[in-house]
């Protein structure tokens, strides 16, 4: 029975714990014996045993004990056997036990102090006592018996208990293993479940969807063949396309049975599609030729919501959507035509006739040059070169809308060919960036819309090319490319206004117009500088022919008519063409072109003065009156986000302004200086030739220049004030010209009287009695101080 093993396991246990005991025994009495032990320790332990075996339950470690002797006899034959004596004398015993003992430290420590003699002996009489002590010991556990004999029938107790409970815990296990092998099974199932649902869910996905797209419902080939082309007719044509897309993309769906099966149906329903799509765009595109239709409606409100049309036929019937895309060209290409040769004929009509003068008046305008003017008359603003009101050409470049030719022909005004020009390139840039962007969203954004829309504008752009730039008689720009007609700022205000077109188009991002705005810039730039070298021309020659010069002079030092023209044809031209023309340098440069060409004319011209105080102060007028001019105008630009005109940098500090400047200061040294020369032109002289002598001064000569001084300088003064204010146009430049007029005459006066001068070097009574008669130089200074200034009257 399985209580069997497990009995004999207990018993081991049992007489193994015995033999230990007895051993322990065996060993506490040999010590004893030897004096290593106290007796009254060792009978106390005893008489604790003894009563503690009634008093309380007995404490055993049967974990080895082995009440049987065989072991420790075989142990005993065995050192026996080693020593050669034998087991069962005394004497033998003893030398075995010792040789069994050798390594005990009570054995080892009796063995090392006493004789062998002795040692025998004590051995002997130990040997003795403990065969008594193994005696008790046996008998110690005789006496237990009962309580080893109520222990075992405990130990079977618990052994019946435990083999109950081994049993059930082996049913347990049994029933465990049979759960977790249906578990495993379940397991196995599930995963196998799995891999099937996911082929078939695979299989559905792809079968499903080929039988969803090799199929043809009833609904979509009645939707496709009988329903009329709506907003709802596309969505059938987008289940059409899928099926179509479908068999050109899978070839193994298209090789198969199904497909060929349905491939004849799918042709004559894609056929049937694309010729519905056909008829109802080509019949929306017709209605575009009716007259007095707004395109721009259709396009954005129909054609652009049917685009899907177009993209059917692109993909499934490209020969039908090339008719389409002629039919479109054709349609758009002649009512854009139409539209910018109308506007543009309308436009004509209300060309304001370009200015035919060149920058020095022929001989027709000889006697309007010959008037006087001075710097107090309104010239600007009537002047054929003046900027003006023409600068607002330039204003809100790309939110104004193009001009309404009927509305401006009603009112009865005549506006400058820039603004024509302005509104004539609005128009096509307004039209051209609509129709880009609808041939880009309606053809898609690929070569058929850059084609289309390139088709579409040739025969516009042909028309604007003529119209605008060829100058024929029916053109906006015919009054002003024609011969006759020199209006540079026109032409300059023309090329800024092309320039910001664009960049209106950049901004945009349509880069449809840049080719024909590039060529309109290359068109004008030539008619630009041929216009200008027109009037540089008419400097030049003017400056070379001494009978022009002298129709243009008019004894008068006000400024020139010809500085006045051209102080406004360079202001106009410098401002009008700002930042972005200022890149190519081009109007720079032939303004200060012009410039030395009006410079030298106005040289000639100032000759013909006998008096070079007139002559003088007709130059510095000449230099005031173009520094005025440009000081006041300032750069147009560059456009603010609004596009709007904003005034830039002023001209005041352009080449040209410097130039004249630099030539006003030097007149108007040359003006004081000729003043000086005509009242004390001897002082002057006398101050030079002293200098130029040396020691060798002339007494009578410098007393009667002293005195003739004392006696005029004082009226001197009014009459300088009277002469410059009469020469001089600007009453700061007179103002000028007077404290420039003192400084010469002080200067002079001290080189001959001063504390340096002539006079005082002289060392004799005769010049310091003239010198004594001199008017003090802090007196003269004092009085040139409070008379030279226009302010005090």
């Amino acid at each position: 029975s399985p209580a069997t093993p497990r009995r004999a396991r207990v018993r081991r246990h049992i007489v193994v714990g015995m033999t230990a005991a007895a051993e322990a025994a065996r060993e506490m009495a040999l010590a004893e014996l030897l004096g290593e032990v106290d007796r009254d320790g060792a009978n106390d332990a005893r008489v604790a045993r003894d009563g503690g075996a009634h008093s309380a339950p007995l404490d055993l470690d049967l974990g080895n004990l082995d009440i049987t002797t065989g072991a420790g006899d075989a142990d005993e034959e065995a050192f026996a056997r080693l020593l050669g004596v034998g087991v069962g004398d005394a004497e033998g015993t003893l030398d075995v036990e010792l040789v069994k003992y050798a390594d005990h430290d009570v054995v080892r420590n009796v063995m090392k102090s006493e004789g062998s003699e002795d040692l025998k002996a004590k051995a002997k009489e130990v040997t003795a006592k403990l065969r008594a002590v193994e005696l008790e010991s046996i008998q110690d556990y005789v006496a237990e018996s009962e309580n080893l004999s109520s222990l075992h029938a405990q130990i079977e107790g618990c052994d019946l208990v435990l083999g109950s409970m081994e049993k059930l815990l082996s049913g347990f296990k049994d029933d465990l293993g049979k759960i977790g092998g249906e578990i495993k099974s379940l397991q196995e199932q599930s995963v196998e479940m799995s891999v099937k649902l996911s082929n078939r869910k695979l299989a559905n996905a792809l079968l499903g969807d080929f039988a969803h797209q090799i199929t043809l419902p009833a609904d979509l080939i009645r939707a496709v063949c009988e329903d009329e082309v709506d907003e709802a007719y596309l969505k059938h044509l987008v289940r059409l396309d899928k099926r179509l897309r479908f068999l050109k993309a899978d070839p193994n769906a298209a090789a198969s049975a199904a497909a060929r099966d349905v491939a004849p149906e799918l042709a004559r329903l894609r056929a049937k599609a694309a010729l519905k799509a056909r008829d109802f765009l080509m019949q929306k595109l017709y209605s575009l030729r009716r007259p007095k239709t707004n395109v721009q409606i259709i396009q954005q409100n129909v054609l652009l919501k049917y685009k899907y049309l177009v993209a059917f036929l692109r993909a499934h019937a490209p020969e039908i959507l090339v008719e389409i895309r002629a039919c479109y060209v054709e349609t758009m290409s002649g009512l854009l035509k139409q539209a910018l040769q109308g506007h543009v004929r309308s436009l004509a009509e209300l060309q304001r006739s370009a200015p035919r003068e060149l920058l020095v008046p022929d001989d027709s305008h000889t006697a309007a040059a010959a008037t006087k003017r001075n710097a107090a008359t309104a010239e600007t603003s009537s002047s054929p070169f003046a900027l003006g009101a023409r600068a607002d050409v330039l204003d809100a470049l790309e939110t104004s809308s193009p001009l309404v030719a009927h509305q401006a022909q009603s009112s009865g005004r005549k506006l400058p060919h820039e603004k024509l020009f302005r509104s004539s390139h609005k128009l096509l840039m307004d039209t051209a960036t609509f129709e880009f962007l609808f041939c880009e969203e309606f053809f898609g954004k690929d070569g058929d819309a850059a084609t289309a829309f390139s088709d579409i504008f040739r025969p516009a752009a042909a028309v604007m090319n003529e119209q605008m730039l060829a100058g024929g008689s029916s053109s906006v720009a015919h009054d002003l490319l024609r011969g006759g007609n020199h209006d540079v700022v026109g032409l300059v205000l023309m090329l800024r206004v092309n320039a910001e077109h664009q960049s209106i188009m950049r901004r945009r991002g349509v880069p449809c117009l840049d080719r024909h705005l590039h060529g309109v810039e290359l068109s004008l730039w030539p008619k630009c500088k041929a216009a200008f070298d027109a009037h540089l021309t008419s400097a030049t020659r003017a400056a070379a022919d001494p009978a022009k010069v002298a129709r243009l002079w008019t004894d008068d030092t006000s400024a020139h008519p010809v500085a006045g023209r051209f102080a406004d044809l360079a202001a106009s031209m410098l401002a009008a063409s700002g930042d972005a023309l200022a890149h190519f340098g081009q109007i720079e440069q032939d303004v200060e072109r012009l410039r030395d060409a009006v410079a030298a004319l106005l040289l000639r011209v100032a000759d013909k003065f006998a008096d070079a105080r007139r002559r003088a102060a007709f130059l510095v007028n000449c230099c005031d009156r173009v520094c005025a001019v440009l000081a006041e105008a300032r750069v147009i630009g560059p456009l603010d986000g609004a596009l709007a005109a904003v005034g830039g940098e002023s001209l005041a500090e352009c080449a040209t302004h410097r130039a004249f400047e630099e030539r006003a200061r030097t007149n108007a040294d040359a003006f004081a200086d000729s003043i000086l020369a005509a009242h004390f032109g001897a002082l002057v002289k006398f101050a030079r030739d002293a200098e130029a002598a040396g020691s060798g001064l002339d007494l009578t000569t410098a007393a009667s220049v002293m005195d003739d001084f004392g006696a005029r300088w004082r009226g001197f003064v009014d009459a300088a004030k009277a002469e410059t204010r009469s020469a001089f146009d600007n009453a700061a430049r007179g103002d000028d010209a007077l404290k420039r007029v003192a400084s010469r005459l002080s200067a002079t006066y001290a080189r001959v009287a001063g504390p340096e001068g002539v006079l005082a070097r002289a060392e004799n009574s005769a010049a310091a009695a003239i010198r004594a008669r001199a008017v003090p130089g802090a007196t003269l200074a004092h009085e040139f101080q409070k008379a030279f200034s226009f302010s005090n009257g």
